[in-house]
């Protein structure tokens, strides 16, 4: 081994420095699965506002009834964005779980709409001062732990848009469940909405 090193010293020093790991590679995958659902109308890709532990997207239904916030309040993520779903990558484990996160840094009239509306979807007591509430439990079904473990691997075998249409076409099928459950907050949000402005 050290004869090894010793001659192939920079190559394998450059190797190490640059090695992809799991869950880097995972989140391009991620990115470029958005990418063709948002080609074709299912998503709104958040690339700049995502990162290697979390990858975020948007919908434009939930667009229509939670746009962006007046230039006043920046939101929790600074680009005046009330909400955004989260598709975790923090670890093998826990990668391809999606959740809906919400700010609080918004207007204080609509952030008392919000709290109404998220607490008929969540029970969990929260603080008068949150500044995030997360609603929502999905799975990306192709990812699991092994899958993660093994992404570099897997690449080396198979065609990487083989993998990230694999990935969408699971992605796809989840959103189905995902804009169900949108529906029934819209509709709640809506309707507390309604309420509010005949009083």
């Amino acid at each position: 081994c050290n004869r090894i090193y010793s001659q192939h010293q920079e190559a394998l020093d450059l190797i190490f420095e640059y090695k992809p790991d799991n869950l880097s590679v995972m989140r391009e995958l991620y990115s470029e699965a958005l990418t063709i659902l948002e080609k074709e109308g299912l998503v709104i890709s958040n690339p700049e506002n995502s990162g290697k532990t979390i990858v975020r997207f948007k919908t434009p239904e939930m667009n229509k009834v939670f746009p962006k916030l007046s230039s006043d309040y920046r939101g929790g993520w600074g680009n005046n964005n009330a909400y955004s779903f989260e598709i975790s990558n923090k670890d093998a484990k826990s990668s391809g779980k999606i959740k809906i996160a919400f700010t609080g840094k918004i207007d204080p009239e609509r952030r008392l709409l919000l709290e109404k509306t998220l607490s008929q979807f969540d029970n969990r007591s929260k603080k008068p001062t949150w500044e995030w509430w997360s609603i929502g439990n999905w799975k990306i079904k192709k990812v699991n732990q092994n899958f993660v473990e093994n992404i570099i691997v897997m690449l080396g075998e198979e065609d990487r848009e083989v993998v990230v249409k694999e990935i969408a076409d699971s992605l796809r099928k989840q959103m189905v469940e995902i804009n169900k459950y949108c529906q029934k907050l819209i509709a709640k949000y809506t309707e507390l909405n309604n309420e509010q402005v005949s009083i």
